[in-house]
């Protein structure tokens, strides 16, 4: 697992920023949706997002875990901007242990996903 990026917040969205490459920019508006799961390591467990992103008439999915810098801020912000995430998602993929427990955190059912203007 690349644990040599981190997550930024920015006006409209967040980006990706790994060195020597031009970092990956999701608005929220891209967002379409957010699986939870973790990894398990033999003696922990990695906590982690696939965000599917509609870009240019294209569904990408950007994966991200918890030991990347940037990650609780942008766990607390999908909580504050996205319309039906779920903050408690931890709950969900913690049990049973050894299993990935994908779980659905969140799901556009909008084009607009924001609860605050981008400005």
């Amino acid at each position: 697992m690349n644990k040599n990026y981190k997550i930024e917040m920015a006006t409209s969205g967040f980006r990706i920023a790994q060195p020597n490459q031009p970092p990956f920019e999701i608005s929220w508006q891209e967002i379409t949706r957010i699986v939870a799961y973790k990894i398990d390591l033999l003696t922990t467990d990695l906590a982690c997002f696939d965000i599917e992103a509609e870009q240019s008439n294209n569904l990408r999915t950007f994966t991200v875990h918890e030991e990347a810098e940037g990650f609780d801020l942008l766990d607390a912000e999908f909580g504050r901007v996205l319309t039906g995430y779920n903050s408690i998602w931890r709950h969900k993929i913690i049990q049973p242990p050894f299993a990935p427990n994908r779980t659905t955190i969140y799901e556009s059912t909008t084009n607009s996903p924001i609860d605050r203007p981008t400005s």
